[in-house]
């Protein structure tokens, strides 16, 4: 049996899945800047390549943390077959992701509390212009 892994973990602000399971990311991004904290990011989906045995089924799950440490949602369950190649696109939207403070907010994907991947997002906090400012 091969080891079941992740080879790509990601944030962007959607996905397209065409007929022939191919995945599009469109607005891959690391960051985000917000101008109060606390605030909720509206949308973004969590992707991943999930690579193991053919045609095995695997529930995963995805935990996401704040800066301290505390679950910012509880933790979401993902059922995936791995199909004829042993691989598969891993896909998971949230919505009103809540920020809590400035710092990284981490998703870590798991297999059996097993970790098999995460990605680090960076929330900081900017400060709003005082002035209206004019672009020529």
């Amino acid at each position: 049996m091969k080891n079941l892994s992740c080879n790509l973990l990601l944030t962007c602000d959607q996905t397209i899945l065409s007929k022939d399971n191919k995945i599009s990311l469109i607005g891959i991004f690391d960051q985000i800047f917000v101008p109060s904290i606390p605030t909720n990011h509206p949308k973004l989906s969590l992707v991943g390549i999930v690579i193991g045995d053919a045609y095995a089924d695997h529930t995963l799950t995805v935990a996401i943390t704040d800066p301290t440490g505390k679950k910012l949602f509880p933790d979401q369950n993902i059922s995936i077959n791995l199909g004829v190649t042993g691989r598969s696109n891993l896909v998971a939207d949230f919505i009103n992701l809540p920020i809590t403070s400035a710092g990284l907010i981490t998703f870590t994907l798991l297999s059996a509390k097993t970790e098999l991947s995460k990605t680090i997002l960076t929330i900081t906090q900017i400060t709003p212009p005082t002035k209206n400012r004019v672009i020529n």
